[in-house]
């Protein structure tokens, strides 16, 4: 099974933006369908967790008296909030033509 940031890896690295990926979305079975999809949407909203985990260490941490501690979070929330856009980006041709996410 492939993993939804193992997936997310594979269509960037091929530079999906639609075209024969969306022809082979379509091709595909319905259920297959439906896990890819599920696993895109799930790769999404991991790192958006991420993100937000990171924020709440940030929100925890006190800058003055650690100023290393909350650059790295810092950091951190801006790279998942980067992971998530770039996911977004990428599947977008995938995700508005599919009936399971309406």
């Amino acid at each position: 099974m492939v993993t939804p940031i193992l997936l997310w890896e594979l269509l960037s690295h091929f530079g999906v933006s639609g075209g024969p990926w969306c022809q082979f979305i379509m091709f595909i079975g319905s259920e297959k369908k439906h896990a890819m999809i599920t696993q895109m949407m799930w790769t999404i909203e991991y790192f958006n967790h991420q993100s937000s985990r990171w924020l709440n260490h940030y929100e925890v941490i006190n800058p003055i008296m650690q100023p290393r501690h909350a650059a790295y979070a810092t950091q951190l929330v801006q790279m998942w909030l980067a992971f998530a856009d770039h996911a977004k980006v990428t599947f977008h041709p995938l995700l508005a033509h599919d009936q399971f996410t309406s």
